[in-house]
């Protein structure tokens, strides 16, 4: 991974267009502009999170899957695909706030099976280019549930003011859509292996009130077939803590190894003393996928936990140990760089909270 670039968008380039998703009709939305107090309110994207969430995987995709359904349609077909996650944070840089209010009977929702709540239609696009700026793969256009992830700027308001029911966007704000959450990625499976360029827009049809669309596109280098995409392992890029001191983050991991378990029973993995399984000193977290998964990214990912059971020591359970009988456990400081020591155990059936 390499430094965050931003760039301007000066219109979309022509070429080859390999379509991983049906069609966006933007023309089913309604202007939500008016409906806006009014302000400056300003979108913009930061990538730190895109570049340091990144990875390349192989997923499988079942025929009932809902990132299958119609509404959705994130994936080209049912079976094994490979896929481009990445984190998106989209920003409030304005000085009044985005308010779209509740969903209901509001032409410009739609409900998302795979998320469980109402999103806010065509809040982002995605595409990936090539090195000369020619288009490759279009992304369906990524409807959100917009609302106050984490405050941004020093002046933003200490207390969430919007969520899934009353959504919308508090100015100095943050809305975050971390990389393992479902259709949060591009199907890559018949892209060759190369150098691109990942592109996020917010608000590409200029459907919300914005003071300043220059600043609603960014950009990072991506390079398909660079194995240090394939795990979480590799170093972290020189970016500043708020990105980094996360467990979606996709660098600085260190593989423990490979524990047993018995398939189909319920099972964790931890290193916690509080929970009486395993120990630890310092501040670690936990990522645990099936061994038999090539890689082990926050998309496939059985359980993941960074504090338990009233201390700072991490457990990850809840899940099934899967059919390989193995589960491969990864650790990694929670603040980026610091020490920690983490011993880890097994358990099977339910833990306590």
């Amino acid at each position: 991974m390499s430094a965050v670039a931003l760039a301007a968008c000066s219109g979309p380039p022509t070429g080859n267009i390999a379509v991983d998703a049906a069609p966006f009709d933007s023309g089913s939305l309604v202007d939500a502009r008016p409906t806006l107090p009014d302000g400056s309110a300003d979108f913009s994207i930061d990538m730190g999170r895109s570049q340091i969430d990144l990875s390349i995987g192989e997923e499988t995709f079942a025929a009932e899957s809902c990132e299958l359904d119609p509404g959705e349609q994130c994936v080209g077909a049912a079976g094994d695909r490979r896929v481009l996650r990445f984190s998106v944070e989209t920003l409030n840089l304005g000085d009044a706030n985005i308010e779209l209010g509740l969903p209901d009977d509001n032409p410009n929702y739609e409900f998302s099976q795979c998320h469980g709540h109402f999103h806010f239609r065509g809040y982002a696009s995605y595409r990936l280019l090539s090195k000369e700026g020619l288009e490759i793969l279009v992304g369906r256009k990524q409807a959100f549930c917009l609302l106050d992830s984490e405050p941004y700027t020093d002046d933003a308001t200490p207390e969430r003011t919007y969520n899934c029911l009353n959504q919308g966007l508090s100015a100095g704000w943050a809305d975050v859509y971390t990389a393992d959450l479902p259709c949060q990625f591009l199907d890559i499976t018949d892209v060759p292996d190369g150098d691109y360029t990942l592109e996020v827009a917010v608000n590409p049809d200029g459907l919300l009130q914005d003071s300043d669309s220059t600043n609603n596109l960014g950009s990072i280098p991506v390079r398909i077939g660079d194995p240090e995409l394939e795990t979480p392992t590799e170093d972290c890029p020189a970016l500043a803590p708020r990105y980094l001191d996360r467990i979606q983050r996709e660098c600085a991991w260190d593989f423990v190894g490979n524990f047993d378990c018995e398939p189909g029973t319920q099972t964790g993995a931890g290193c916690t003393q509080n929970c009486g399984v395993g120990t630890c000193t310092g501040d670690p977290m936990l990522r645990v996928c099936d061994a038999a998964e090539p890689n082990c990214t926050s998309g496939v990912a059985l359980g993941a936990n960074d504090n338990r059971c009233g201390g700072a020591c991490p457990l990850a359970s809840g899940f099934l140990c899967p059919d390989s009988g193995q589960l491969a456990v990864y650790s990694a400081a929670s603040e980026h760089g610091q020490p920690y020591e983490c011993t880890i155990a097994i358990s099977e059936g339910p833990l306590s909270p």
